[in-house]
C-alpha cells in the first residue's frame, strides 16, 4: 500500500499478518505491517522536498462474497508512528490493533461464512513538508489484504477463540470418563467443521454426539396426552429428543425428499449451540 500525502508518495506498507490475540473478555485484532518511507523527491531544477507522516490508524471494513462493505473497526497504532523521508531511509515494524467483543467476532465470523477473510484498510492520519511541525496534510492510503482460510482458523485456535465456539454456548471442555471425552471431541470436530464451513458434516457431527449420549428411543419424541403436567424431567428428554431428530438428515441419505437437506449456516449454528448445551447438562445431571 502506497502512504500520499498531497499526490506525493511518502511510504509504502506491507502487511507481514493479520493476527488475533486473547483479552479479557475480548480480543484483539492485529495488523502487522512493514513500513518503509521513501527517499525525497523533486521536481527537475528543483531540490528535493522532504516529508514526514504519523500514521494514527487505519478505518477497517470487510468485503462478504457477493456483499457490499461493512466497517469492522478502527485500527490505532501500538507505537509511535511517526515516519520521515530521508536519502538513507530503512524499514520499520509498527503493528495497528482494535478490541472486538465477542458479539462482534461472532459476527466477522458470520460474514467470512467459513472462507477467506478479506479486508480494506483505508489510512488516517497527517504529515506536512520538513518545516511543518503541525502537519497541514490529510494522510491517504487504501489497500488490500486477504487472509487465508487456514490462516485465519489458525488465528482463532491461537486466540483460544474455538475454545469459547464464538456461538456464546461454551463447548465442555474436559469430562468424566472415556465416553464423556470421546463426546467432547465429536463437539470439537463438529465446531471446527463449522468455522470451514462445513455445515452438513457439523451437523452430521453433532448427531454422532447424540449417539454416544444415549439418551433413549426416539418415542420420546412424541407429547402424551396429558402434556401440560408432565414433569420438568421430561420434558427435558423430549427437548432433547428432538434436537438429535434435527441433526438426522446430515447423517442419514435413503434417498427421500427429506434427506436431501442442505443445512445452512444459520441451521448449523443453532443445532451445534443445542448440541452444545445439550452435552453440558446432560452429563452434569
Amino acid at each position: 500500500m502506497d502512504l500520499m500525502l498531497e499526490h506525493n508518495k511518502v511510504a509504502e506498507l506491507g502487511v507481514r499478518a493479520v493476527g488475533l490475540r486473547e483479552a479479557v473478555g475480548a480480543f484483539d485484532l492485529l495488523l502487522m505491517t512493514d513500513i518503509a518511507p521513501t527517499k525525497p523527491s523533486s521536481f527537475p531544477g528543483q531540490e528535493a522536498t522532504p516529508r514526514w507522516i504519523r500514521i494514527d490508524g487505519f478505518e477497517l471494513y470487510v468485503h462478504p462474497r457477493g456483499q457490499n462493505r461493512v466497517r469492522l473497526a478502527a485500527l490505532h497504532a501500538s507505537a509511535p508512528s511517526w515516519f520521515a523521508q530521508t536519502d538513507g531511509n530503512v524499514k520499520r515494524s509498527l503493528d495497528f490493533q482494535a478490541q472486538l467483543a465477542p458479539r462482534q467476532l461472532l459476527a466477522l465470523e458470520d460474514l467470512r461464512d467459513g472462507g477467506a477473510l478479506t479486508l480494506q484498510m483505508q489510512a488516517f492520519g497527517v504529515g506536512g513538508l520538513a518545516d511543518d511541525l503541525v502537519g497541514h496534510s490529510m494522510l491517504q492510503g487504501d489497500g488490500y489484504q486477504t487472509v487465508a482460510q487456514s490462516d485465519w482458523i489458525t488465528a482463532l485456535k491461537g486466540a483460544r477463540a474455538f475454545g469459547v465456539m464464538l456461538l456464546e454456548t461454551s463447548l465442555p471442555l474436559s469430562l468424566g470418563g472415556k465416553d464423556d471425552e470421546t463426546i467432547a471431541r465429536q463437539l470439537h470436530l463438529a465446531e471446527q467443521a463449522f468455522h470451514n464451513g462445513d455445515y452438513q458434516n457439523c451437523v452430521g457431527t453433532c448427531r454422532l454426539a447424540y449417539e454416544r449420549l444415549k439418551l433413549g428411543p426416539q418415542s420420546k419424541l412424541k407429547t402424551p396426552p396429558d402434556a401440560k403436567s408432565m414433569p420438568f424431567p421430561e420434558r427435558i428428554e423430549l427437548l432433547f429428543a428432538s434436537a438429535r431428530h434435527a441433526t438426522q438428515l446430515a447423517h442419514h441419505d435413503d434417498g427421500s425428499e427429506l434427506s436431501e437437506h442442505v443445512y445452512s449456516r444459520d441451521e448449523a449454528r443453532l443445532l451445534l449451540q443445542v448440541t452444545a448445551a445439550t452435552v453440558a447438562f446432560w452429563l452434569r445431571r
